[in-house]
């Protein structure tokens, strides 16, 4: 008698960044799980991504938007039908934009929380214009299969909730060029965001400029490049320069939890995460247990998904920056 092959599900998580894109491809395998098919990081307009880009264009097409184009507020509202929930999202954010409702598209994520007479949503509001350019880009590259297009945080959730088990929530620090994000998350997705001021990638890189005295560009080289002649001026200078941005980013998680306390009924925290290049560059992990308390590490988007051998290399040291383009990819899998 002929065996029927498992049925196989494929999607492809797009992080288009400012700079650089982060592409996660996965396959679905019923009874099996989830198998690495195809990763890589590129810089944005490259002939590499281009022709990487071509053998995905036949398969559907996850892309990210960032915190930094999207306005993200908690909603709280009473238990409503879902034909009346759409609307009601759409009118609590009517005093934080600047613009009629109808130049912007909403969304929310449902947050599994106890909220005494009321429902928690985390809400998102972006512009319409931003959202065309997105898939103008994506269209520009070949692809015309676009399954969704998904907010960073639901994804970075997502990456936690299928690749980690806590009793309690775990702390999530995605340290981005444009900014960084603080999230708590249960098995059920974010239950508490923070953004964190003054704290991104390129507001290092421009610290670095101002301190050293060097452009943007030379900064930005300078800061992800190795720093290992401790008798270089300048490479003291910038050594000190992170160093003291290093502190003002833990102080700054201190109080988000702090923060996240004081609103919830919980009084700990499991570990914290950390995703993005800035999380390697100043070595976050090592700098913030010893300080706050909590065991922290690189956050494995790969933990539940199987990784051959041939992408061992490429993932390398380089997992926590596949966070968002891997929960894009497992998030519609899982839609499948």
């Amino acid at each position: 008698m002929m065996k029927w092959l498992p049925k196989q599900h494929w999607m492809t998580g797009l992080d288009l960044g400012l700079k650089t894109t982060k592409v996660v491809s996965l396959t679905q395998i019923d009874g099996y799980g989830y198998f690495l098919r195809s990763c890589g990081i590129f810089e944005n307009k490259s002939d590499a991504l281009k022709n990487y880009l071509k053998n995905l264009v036949n398969y559907p097409v996850r892309v990210n938007i960032d915190a930094s184009d999207l306005i993200i507020k908690r909603i709280n509202l009473p238990f409503l039908p879902a034909h009346e929930l759409n609307q009601a999202i759409k009118y609590s954010f009517k005093k934080f934009v600047d613009r009629s409702l109808e130049g912007y598209i909403f969304r929310h994520d449902e947050m599994k929380l106890n909220v005494e007479g009321k429902k928690p949503y985390l809400g998102y509001a972006l512009r319409k214009e931003e959202l065309e350019k997105k898939i103008s880009t994506l269209k520009k590259l070949g692809f015309q299969n676009i399954s969704a297009v998904s907010p960073s945080i639901s994804a970075l959730g997502t990456t936690y909730t299928k690749n980690y088990n806590h009793d309690l929530p775990g702390a999530l620090i995605d340290f981005g060029h444009e900014q960084t994000i603080f999230l708590v998350l249960n098995e059920n997705g974010v239950i508490f965001l923070r953004e964190i001021p003054s704290i991104s990638g390129s507001a290092l890189t421009e610290q670095i400029s101002r301190d050293v005295g060097l452009t943007f560009d030379e900064a930005e080289k300078l800061k992800t490049s190795p720093l290992n002649d401790d008798e270089d001026k300048i490479i003291k200078k910038v050594k000190n320069t992170i160093s003291i941005f290093a502190s003002r980013i833990v102080l700054e998680v201190q109080r988000s939890i702090d923060g996240f306390y004081m609103k919830s009924k919980y009084t700990n925290i499991s570990q914290i995460y950390c995703s993005g290049g800035g999380a390697y560059c100043l070595d976050l992990p090592s700098r913030m247990e010893p300080v706050i308390g909590i065991k922290t590490e690189l956050i494995d988007p790969f933990k539940s998904v199987r990784v051959d051998e041939n992408f061992i290399s490429t993932i390398k040291e380089k997992r926590h920056l596949f966070a968002t383009a891997c929960g894009l990819a497992l998030g519609n899998l899982n839609a499948c």
